[in-house]
């Protein structure tokens, strides 16, 4: 599971991607493009100030 992904996210993610996984080379490339992994100023759910 993915946290605060329901079960129709999923879905719309698996149409989007298709079935071959491959394309992407691995799970962070993949969380990535999908967009669920945190920015440079992220972490946690808590944007961190630049300089």
């Amino acid at each position: 599971t993915i946290p605060g992904v329901d079960i129709m996210g999923a879905a719309m993610l698996l149409v989007e991607i298709g079935d071959d996984m491959e394309v992407f080379g691995s799970a962070e490339r993949l969380a990535s493009w999908a967009g669920v992994c945190p920015g440079n100023h992220e972490s946690a759910g808590k944007r961190v100030a630049g300089k």
